[in-house]
């Protein structure tokens, strides 16, 4: 509760009332009626200032002034409530800037960010040292052979060896056989046996044969041909053509070779040395020689 200030009347305060009280009421017969105690009021005087036992008048606002009156403050009386916020009033001017505080604990760590460019690479530096040798890894798959390099010296001839045992005998038979003497070739003559020999041994034989041929005393042509051969064998031959001009009063001769193999010859065959002529002009077979040799393989 709010404790009115408790005033004791002075008197001063009296016959200020009294004044103010005849200003108020008795103004038209102030005005014209003049009394000779007229600033007295009960018998006290007023005065403009205070004055023992005279009247104070009120000031322009019908208050006695504070300067006469004693007051005499009571205890202090509770708190009001909170009245009404009033308006927010304009801010003021940004004070200066505080002392930074101390640095907050540090936050999780955000996602990395993308690559930046490669700088530029630094100069290499001075080369450290050696660390300690590694252990040796597993040997990797063999390479590829290298070129064969040049041949050495040949080194001292080491002792004989013993020998092996002997081979089984080859098939080498041989057979030769000759012309007994000169056979006339006549004209335009067909194929002719002049000589031949029995082969005892089944299996492959070489054939080697040749004929010496002659003509004279004809200025006509001749040509003879021979060749070898296994009847009834399988066989290739060689045979040759030997075209002869005679002259008149001269002898021309010649020797015809013949060559040629036969496979599957069954033992007992027959191989010859044949020849024939065509042509008018007469010849003669002087010599012929006929050789077969049995041999393993023929390649």
């Amino acid at each position: 509760m709010r404790h009115l200030l408790k005033i004791r009347p002075s008197p001063a305060m009296v016959i200020a009332s009294t004044a103010l009280f005849l200003a108020l009421g008795g103004g038209a017969f102030a005005a014209g009626t003049v009394v000779a105690n007229s600033d007295k009021v009960d018998g006290f005087h007023a005065s403009a200032t205070p004055t023992p036992n005279k009247l104070l008048p009120l000031n322009k606002s019908g208050k006695y002034p504070a300067s006469v009156l004693t007051l005499t403050r009571g205890p202090q009386g509770p708190a009001g409530p909170i009245g009404p916020s009033g308006p927010k009033g304009a801010s003021g001017p940004a004070g200066p800037s505080g002392p930074n505080g101390p640095s907050g604990p540090s936050g999780p760590s955000g996602p990395q960010g993308d690559s930046g460019p490669g700088g530029p690479s630094g100069p290499s530096g001075p080369q450290g040292d050696s660390g300690p040798g590694g252990p040796s890894g597993p040997s990797g798959p063999q390479g590829l052979s290298g070129p064969s390099g040049p041949s050495g010296p040949s080194g001292p001839s080491g002792p004989q060896g013993t020998s092996g045992p002997s081979g089984p005998t080859g098939p080498s038979d041989a057979y030769q056989t000759f012309m007994p003497g000169a056979v006339s070739l006549p004209a335009n003559m067909d194929s002719k046996v002049l000589v031949s020999v029995t082969l005892t041994q089944a299996g492959s034989y070489i054939l080697q044969g040749s004929v010496s041929v002659e003509t004279q005393d004809e200025t006509q042509p001749v040509a003879v041909i021979c060749y070898v051969a296994v009847p009834g064998a399988t066989y290739s031959t060689t045979s040759y053509n030997v075209e002869l001009w005679g002259k008149l009063g001269y002898t021309v001769n010649a020797v015809i070779p013949a060559t040629g193999q036969a496979t599957s010859v069954s033992a007992g065959a027959t191989a010859q040395l044949a020849c024939w002529k065509q042509g008018t002009t007469s010849a003669w077979a002087l010599t012929g020689e006929l050789t077969a040799i049995r041999v393993g393989t023929i390649h």
